[in-house]
Parts: structure tokens; C-alpha cells; sequence
């Protein structure tokens, strides 16, 4: 291969004489490090004492590094983009932090701030050129740009919708804290200040030069080609490969590299417009499962039963090794309509067709957990002119999915591992029914799908058997949906949204027991919950409280949202009612959500409040889940009762 394999530190690999940038190209992985690679690298960092090794880098020369005069010279990253990456954004930590001190205490702190400066951004006349650019989808360049800036750099104004909450922000701010903490951690002194002082200065030169002298070793290769071959083949110390990697590489290799699928593939992962590589993984697992019976008929195809996560790409592999990049074309359209069904986009209307209520149905399809069903409504999306259906058929199909998922996961039936067979035998039977489009009507279609699911999931009884229990501690995620879908459904109060998410990306409400769950109950509660206590019952009123709190204290009866549960917990009811923020707002029970009507006027908690509000609820998600071929269903006061 003709490999020249240099030893270096990152001192040299950053050298301003050299000019080197590195190019994240478009076949390459987005960035995917988390918070435990943050902090390996921290930890490599901070305990470096003999040249550490960090890994190897694989660049490809560009064109453009050649030309004489050019202010920097482009080298595409082939092997270490998340580390150097990574890096880059450390770098903008460490110059946050240096740019807080006076740096002209002494001139080895102003040489290490100037140089520092050149490892992320080099200027000549008046622009700059930053060291890395990342790729664009998932617009993680941008996003970096947006971070150059936050830090002091001059560049076009180019904001990303929510980019301070992704994870190049959030490695920065990880980055801050632990320099902070490492600063904090040498300090001589036995008092602890917040003002940075000349003794912090000379630590945050020391892990300066830790950085500088970690060790890597760079290999450079001529041409996109080799890179590629290198790119499948070794991984060295990064994250390992995804299926959805190793599928780009076929695509580009089957391809010859052609700058038609270089673009098309990035644009079909723009399309889906999700940086997770789980959340695009599956997404080429579900289309697969949705139209190998389909390419199996047309094309001759074999392909597993299941496409699986541990399959995925080996069978991907016999559409491309036959050089049928065709397939990357065909995934287009679906890569969008998997944006929305993700929620990250939503449908625009078409002519006088108001897309709302999809819009909405596949939002709460999303938060039911109902992504099994895509692959059912990735292969309706697509053929949808083919079999004439509506985008009402299809808002139709996806609310009745909510109703379907919510008993699903509530009951376990069907078992979770059946879930994904049983989308992908409808699909075929679909296609096999009814393969004469000239007799196929949409409601036909949407008949047989509702049919087949009903009778795989469970009954009303059964439902309410599991909705009388403790469905907080059996399934934290379904409990939150059905209060939060409760809310949506039947409130009026638009201003407030229960998905809504903070600056920091929490959600703002979260669940809250009434009657708390904490270990010891205070006195005020044992006294509340104990007047519910029957004359002949001879236990304490202590003893009596806890009993109550046992059995119903993660029933639906004793659940409802709030905001900052942690400010509530185990309050007395009526300061839980009450509750303020500091601007004022209500975020206890007055907070506004329908889910608390029963809660914003009552003076007591106790077993018969507590019952009475269940099957109040548990009427009102009936209501909404109730399949329209069953005979309407009303429970009745003493559910519980009956006979435990």
C-alpha cells in the first residue's frame, strides 16, 4: 500500500508550520463519542507521563494540500476522526478556560494560549481557517462552527436549531468541568477559591503540555480508493464499525467512489436527519424487513427470514456485491418519512390535505414506543399511490397503532420478541392478498391490518386487570406515555406541553406520586392518609399509612405529572398542591394539566380518593383505546374491590 507511517505528538500533528486540516469526509460515521469515551480521554490526558499512546490516524492527501500559497492544507481523515474530533473540541475547553486568566502573567502562559489558538483555528488575513470541518450531515459542522464561535472565533453567523444541546456541546461542557475540577484538585492551597490565580495558570499549563506530548502514529495514503479499503478493513482504537458503516462502504466500492453516491449517500442520512447510529441502524434493518419480500419477487434476492441488528449487513451485502447501488435511490423517500415518524420533521401540508393529525398521531406513535411498527408504515408510506390510500387511511393506521402499543406494552402481549415477525408478515400478506391493485381497495387494507393486530394483543379485562396494579414500577415508560397522552387528548391548555424539555434537554414535567414513595412517611402524611382508617381497624396509624402506601402507591390512582419532581417529593399534599417556581408559576397540582383536575381543589389523600381518581383514569384511557369493534366498557367503583 505504500504506507509511510510517521510517529508524532500532538504538537506535531497540530504544528501551525504544517497547516495540516482535517477533513471529515461524507462516507465517514458523524461523530458518536459519549460521556465515557470524554472522560477516557480526560483521564489519558491528565495521568500522561510518558508519551501515551492514543491510537493510529489514516489521512488521505487532497488535491488542494499540494497548491503552493494555500493558507492550509486538506487531509481527508480516513482512521481517528472521533478521536481527533474529540481533541478539537478539548482544545476549545482548554482555550475557554486559559481565556478566563489573565494570560500576561507570565510569558510561557502567553506562548501556550497563542499556540493553543493555532491547534484550532489558523488565520491569514483577517480569516479563518478552522483545523477540522466535520461533515455535514446531521449538520455537526455547523454545529462545530457554532462552538468556534461560543469560544471567540470570528466566523459567519450560522445557528442549528437546538446545536448546544448535541453532543459536540456537551463534550465542551463536559471538557469545562473536569479542567475545572483538575484545576481544583492541584491547587496547593487549603482554601478553595472560584478566581483563577497564578498557581492555576502553571496547572493548566501542565495539562497543556500532557495533551502535547501524547503519542500517535499517522499514516498518509494517496488516493480515496485505498482509503476505503483501509476505512473496512481497520478501525484501530475507535469505536467499531456499525453495520450502517460497513453498508456505506459497499455503496462507495460498488460505485467507484462516484461523487453521485458520495452526495446521494449523504443525502439519504440527511434525510433521516438523526445522528444516533442506533436510531439509522435500525432504520435500514426496518427497510430491509419491509421490502425484502418485495425485492426477493423483483430482483431474485434471498434474504434472512429477520433482518436483525447481528444480519443487517451481511444482507445488504447481496444486493451490493451485484453492484445494485439502485437500492440507495430506492431508500430516498423513505429515509424522509422516517424523520417524521421519528418526529424529527413533520409532514407539510399538500394542496388543502392539513397533515396535522398525522402529525400528531405519529408523535405520540413515537413516545408509545411503537417503532416496531415501522416497518408496517414504511412500506404503506412508499406504496401508498400504489395501493390508493389516503393520507387519512394512513393517520387512521398510525392512531389506531397508538391504541395497539399502549395495551401491548402494558400486557406484554404479544411478548416483545414476536413483535417485529409479526409486522413483517403483515407487510407480505399485504403484498401477497392483495397483489391485484385493481380489485385492492384501501379499506380493505386497513381492515385486515386492524384485524390481525387485535387478535394478537390482549383484551379490555386484561388491560384493566394490569392498569388496577402498580404500572409505575412495572413500566416506567408506559406510564409516563398514558398520563402524558391523557393530557394531550383531553386537555385545553395549549401553552403547556408535557414533552416539553428544558434548556438542558430534561423534560420539565416528570412523574410524581401523591401519596410519596419514600421510605418513611412524615407525620403529616401518616395523619392524612390514616382518617381513611375504619373504626375497627386495630393497626396503628403508622402502620395503617405504610400499608396504604404499599398498595397503592405506584397505582395510576396516586400518579400525575409535575414540574421538578425533586422540589415536591415528599411534601405534605397541600404544599405539593400549592407548589411555585421561583417565578412564581404553579408547577404543583394548579399546574393547568387536565391529568389534575381531581387534584387542584382537594384538602385530603387517601385510600378513597385515591380509588376514586383510578378508575376515573382508568375510564378516560379506556375511552382511548378501545378498539371500535369492541363493545363499549365501563368500569365501576369497586375494581378494587374484588377478590386480589
Amino acid at each position: 500500500m505504500g504506507l509511510d507511517p510517521q510517529e508524532l505528538h500532538i504538537s506535531g500533528l497540530f504544528d501551525k508550520d504544517e497547516k495540516l486540516k482535517f477533513v471529515v469526509p461524507s462516507y465517514q460515521r458523524e461523530y458518536v463519542w459519549d460521556k465515557k469515551n470524554w472522560a477516557n480521554l480526560f483521564d489519558t490526558i491528565a495521568e500522561n507521563e510518558s508519551e501515551d499512546f492514543i491510537g493510529s490516524i489514516i489521512l488521505v492527501k487532497t488535491a488542494e494540500s499540494n497548491k503552493i500559497g494555500n493558507p492550509i492544507k486538506p487531509h481527508e481523515v480516513i482512521d481517528g476522526q472521533q478521536r481527533l474530533t474529540t481533541l478539537s473540541v478539548f482544545f476549545c475547553s482548554l482555550y475557554t478556560v486559559y481565556s478566563k486568566y489573565n494570560i500576561k502573567v507570565h510569558s510561557s502562559t502567553d506562548d501556550n494560549y497563542s499556540q493553543l489558538k493555532t491547534f484550532i483555528a489558523l488565520e491569514k488575513g483577517g480569516v479563518v481557517y478552522p483545523r477540522i470541518e466535520l461533515q455535514q450531515q446531521g449538520n455537526n459542522n455547523d454545529i462545530y462552527l457554532m462552538l468556534l464561535r461560543e469560544v471567540g472565533f470570528k466566523l459567519p453567523e450560522k445557528n442549528v436549531a437546538y446545536g448546544t444541546l448535541r453532543l459536540l456541546f456537551r463534550a465542551y461542557r463536559f471538557f469545562l468541568d473536569k479542567i475545572d475540577e483538575y484545576i481544583i484538585q492541584n491547587r496547593k492551597s487549603e482554601e478553595s477559591s472560584e478566581d483563577y490565580n497564578a498557581e492555576d495558570l502553571e496547572t493548566l499549563d501542565t495539562l497543556f503540555e500532557k495533551v502535547k506530548q501524547l503519542s500517535t502514529i499517522v499514516l498518509t495514503v494517496p488516493d480515496r480508493n485505498e482509503a476505503i479499503n483501509i476505512f473496512s478493513a481497520l478501525n484501530s482504537t475507535g469505536t467499531p464499525l456499525s453495520a450502517v458503516d460497513l453498508i456505506k462502504t459497499d455503496v462507495l466500492k460498488a460505485s467507484d467512489s462516484s461523487e453521485y453516491y458520495v452526495l446521494g449517500w449523504s443525502t439519504l442520512i440527511d434525510n433521516i436527519k438523526e445522528p444516533n447510529e442506533k436510531v439509522n441502524d435500525r432504520f435500514f434493518r426496518q427497510f430491509l424487513n419491509a421490502f425484502k419480500k418485495h425485492y426477493e419477487s423483483k430482483h431474485g434476492f434471498r434474504f434472512e427470514p429477520v433482518i436483525t441488528s447481528t444480519n443487517v449487513y451481511a444482507n445488504y451485502q447481496r444486493v451490493l456485491r451485484k453492484d445494485n447501488t439502485w437500492i440507495i435511490d430506492e431508500m430516498y423517500e423513505s429515509g424522509k418519512d422516517y424523520s417524521h415518524f421519528i418526529t424529527l420533521t413533520k409532514y407539510e401540508a399538500t394542496g388543502e390535505t392539513d397533515l396535522s393529525d398525522l402529525n400528531e398521531a405519529l408523535f405520540d406513535l413515537y413516545k408509545a414506543e411503537g417503532t416496531p411498527s415501522y416497518i408496517l408504515l414504511l412500506y404503506l408510506f412508499k406504496m401508498r399511490l400504489d395501493y390508493n390510500l389516503e393520507y387519512s387511511h394512513l393517520t387512521d393506521i398510525v392512531q389506531f397503532l397508538i391504541r395497539y402499543f399502549v395495551r401491548r406494552n402494558y400486557t406484554d402481549t404479544p411478548p416483545t420478541r414476536e413483535l417485529i415477525r409479526q409486522f413483517i408478515t403483515i407487510v407480505e400478506n399485504i403484498g401477497t392478498l392483495y397483489c391485484n391493485i385493481d380489485t385492492t381497495t384501501p379499506e380493505k387494507i386497513c381492515e385486515y391490518i386492524k384485524t390481525e393486530l387485535i387478535n394478537s394483543t390482549a383484551s379490555l379485562k386484561r388491560l384493566v386487570d394490569v392498569l388496577t396494579g402498580p404500572i409505575y414500577e412495572d413500566n416506567k415508560n408506559a406510564t409516563r406515555f398514558i398520563l402524558s397522552y391523557l393530557i394531550r387528548k383531553n386537555g385545553d391548555n395549549e401553552s403547556k406541553d408535557p414533552w416539553s424539555r428544558d434548556d438542558r434537554g430534561k423534560l420539565q414535567w416528570t412523574i410524581e406520586h401523591v401519596l410519596p414513595q419514600t421510605e418513611k412517611l412524615s407525620n403529616e402524611w401518616i395523619k392524612m392518609v390514616s382518617k381513611g382508617k375504619a373504626a375497627d381497624d386495630v393497626r396503628t396509624d403508622k402502620q395503617y399509612a405504610a400499608d396504604i402506601q404499599a398498595k397503592y402507591v405506584h397505582t395510576i390512582g396516586n400518579l400525575t405529572l409535575t414540574g421538578y419532581n425533586s422540589t415536591l417529593s415528599a411534601r405534605p399534599f397541600l404544599e405539593k398542591r400549592d407548589h411555585r417556581d421561583k417565578n412564581g408559576n404553579p408547577i404543583g397540582y394548579n399546574n393547568g394539566f387536565w391529568l389534575n383536575k381531581d387534584l387542584k381543589d382537594a384538602t385530603e389523600w387517601n385510600e378513597v380518593e385515591i380509588k376514586k381518581r383510578a378508575v376515573s383514569l382508568i375510564n378516560s384511557i379506556i375511552e382511548l383505546v378501545q378498539f371500535d369493534s369492541e363493545s363499549p366498557v365501563v368500569i365501576e367503583d369497586d375494581i378494587f374491590n374484588r377478590e386480589e
